[in-house]
């Protein structure tokens, strides 16, 4: 991410070009790497300073800064409809139960998902536990308790992007040196979400809290309660779908699309297309990490309101080519990310 270091470090220019160094990220992506190892940095996390910046060219910025409860109206309308599609599932086949998962359980699971991401930032109300419940809510939509948990580590993520030990997004060595070829990597993108949501126990664990409890006890009774209300085919849509909204739905590129190196040096990408309507604008992703408290609705805005700050980035234009070149590109994997002080300070933090 182009951002300016205290030294003035021209690899790390902020005034970013007038023209775009690469059409888009894909076409920058083409460059020797170290297949065993993230690339390691020395600049701090960029997004801060970005921030700093531009709030000093645009203090107008603030006022997007509001609480949203748009999220609550939109998440019981995409409950229910997820409610509805389990109801009438119950009568439909077998063999219609994995399409209609694919199809619209891991479009609509994979929304609200990106509204517990938003939630986590306490965009919707000034009350702490409202969105939480808010989030809790999402999941039963998902089938999987995974709300509470998810705002706690992703807190660490945006705090410590990059920093091996800390940032339960950076993959781990085992699967650094694991998913090289065309077939493991398509694997990994299949259960994706188990690594995601499994990760961050084994990187950096936290103890559970109440609300964990509380997250888990509700899920577990609405999944017990949609299994004997609708039967074992409406509980198979639910859950297939939260695997593919997260996993194999193109959906769900934007994981690897957000903070995978593509233009050596930068951080974090976005992208503009299609895919941010059914995706709820998670595309806005440096947007999004300039600004988090900041909710989604509201970040085409923000691009709008400071353009010399986003459109001159490189950006990704398909999701497409960044499920192609993450499969076929012998070249681009796990150890595509970006880390800092090889995690040596979280360490001693830790300690």
């Amino acid at each position: 991410m182009p951002v300016p270091d205290n030294k003035g470090d021209k690899t790390l220019l902020t005034n970013v070009p007038a023209k775009l160094p690469y059409p888009d990220a894909y076409t920058g992506s083409f460059f020797k790497r170290d297949l065993r190892n993230f690339h390691y940095m020395d600049h701090d996390e960029p997004h801060a300073t970005r921030r700093r910046m531009i709030l000093e060219k645009h203090p107008e910025i603030k006022k997007l800064m509001k609480q949203d409860p748009f999220s609550l109206f939109l998440t019981l309308a995409l409950v229910l409809g997820q409610t509805l599609i389990m109801y009438l599932i119950q009568n439909w086949s077998w063999f219609l139960v994995i399409p209609a998962a694919f199809l619209s359980g891991a479009v609509l699971s994979h929304a609200l998902y990106v509204l517990i991401h938003d939630l986590t930032h306490y965009t919707a109300f000034k009350s702490r536990k409202a969105n939480q419940f808010t989030a809790i809510l999402c999941n039963l939509g998902q089938g999987v308790p995974s709300s509470i948990a998810f705002g706690r580590y992703h807190a660490d993520h945006h705090i410590f992007l990059g920093r091996p030990n800390w940032d339960p997004d950076l993959p781990t060595q085992w699967e650094i040196g694991f998913f090289t070829t065309p077939l493991r990597k398509f694997l990994y993108v299949l259960v994706m979400p188990f690594f995601y949501g499994g990760r961050p126990y084994v990187v950096c664990p936290k103890g559970p809290n109440i609300m964990e409890f509380i997250n888990t006890a509700i899920i577990v009774a609405w999944d017990f309660a949609i299994w004997y209300m609708f039967g074992s085919k409406a509980l198979v849509y639910l859950l297939l779908g939260t695997i593919f909204g997260l996993g194999l739905n193109p959906v769900a590129m934007h994981i690897i699309a957000e903070h995978y190196e593509f233009i050596s040096g930068q951080d974090t990408y976005s992208y503009y297309g299609l895919f941010n309507i059914p995706n709820l604008n998670i595309g806005y992703h440096i947007e999004h990490h300039d600004f988090p408290n900041i909710p989604w609705r509201k970040l085409p805005q923000l691009r709008e309101i400071a353009p010399e700050f986003y459109n001159t980035l490189p950006q990704h234009k398909s999701y497409l080519l960044v499920f192609y070149k993450y499969i076929f590109d012998k070249d681009f994997g796990a150890w595509c990310r970006i880390g800092r002080n090889h995690g040596e300070d979280i360490k001693q933090k830790r300690s």
